[in-house]
């Protein structure tokens, strides 16, 4: 992993993973700044390899008085940037459409939009917000999109929701390392596991997942081993829609939804991370 960010006090994010891990997981803060973007002024500065440091500190007021000193001309459009990132942050909203019930979730979420726009920012692009939040210098735009390759997607379609996101994690704490290093976060989920009589096998590849009655019932490991699921079990899938309907279920079962498997539907794979 690179670094963490919202374990540096009271939040959502650090108490869903102290259950996880049953309180075992140590965090350390990294030094300030917690990273460093490098932007060219201009395209032939960029091709000249001619950057421009911006440091991205802890604090969100921090890197707002530090662009908006940068960027006297843009302060209008950053300080609207900022105040987004500050709505954005709560991320509990996020889990609101896929915990509840389809039809409840279709009630109850446009009033939640109504009120806070969350889900408004969710479905606007990044390049289209900067242009609705008056950001009009390239290099301005630049710095407040860095970090696009962490999530997948080039601005111009990239949901200026998931960035502001983003920017709310790290900036309102800065970022942390897990005390003994990244394994220390798969030791401590795998002793919560085992707690719970699980277990958690490695270097078992899964070949496809079986269906009975269009129904998951178990995978075939690459091995040609057949795991069968318990009566009340579940598989779960961490893969891309594309891997899993492309290679993982038979589709003769399951029919390929061309929706989550063509390049040009509504679930396309990104560029980058």
């Amino acid at each position: 992993i690179h670094y963490v960010g919202e374990v540096g006090g009271p939040g959502v994010h650090k108490a869903i993973l102290e259950q996880l891990t049953r309180g075992q997981l140590q965090w350390s803060r990294q030094d300030d700044p917690y990273d460093v973007a490098y932007v060219p002024a201009s395209l032939e500065d960029g091709c000249s390899n001619k950057l421009e440091a911006f440091p991205q500190r802890q604090g969100i007021h921090v890197n707002k008085a530090s662009l908006c000193e940068r960027f006297p001309s843009e302060t209008a459009g950053i300080e609207l940037f900022y105040r987004d990132v500050q709505k954005q942050m709560a991320g509990a909203l996020f889990l609101v459409p896929k915990i509840l019930p389809r039809w409840l979730a279709r009630l109850i979420c446009p009033v939640i939009d109504l009120c806070t726009g969350y889900y408004t920012r969710l479905n606007t692009p990044l390049s289209a917000a900067l242009d609705q939040i008056g950001v009009r210098d390239d290099q301005a735009r630049a710095v407040l999109s860095y970090p696009w390759g962490d999530l997948g997607n080039m601005p111009a379609t990239m949901p200026y929701g998931i960035m502001l996101g983003l920017h709310a994690h790290f900036s309102k704490d800065g970022g942390f390392f897990p005390v003994g290093g990244a394994g220390a976060i798969s030791y401590a989920l795998v002793e919560t596991i085992r707690k719970q009589r699980g277990d958690v096998l490695v270097r078992c590849p899964v070949k496809k997942i079986l269906t009975d009655k269009r129904k998951a019932c178990g995978v075939l490991l690459a091995s040609g081993k057949e795991v069968l699921l318990a009566p009340g079990g579940q598989v779960v899938s961490a893969v891309s829609m594309r891997t899993l309907y492309c290679s993982l279920l038979d589709s003769m079962q399951i029919p390929k939804m061309p929706s989550t498997v063509s390049d040009d539907g509504c679930m396309r794979e990104g560029i980058a991370a």
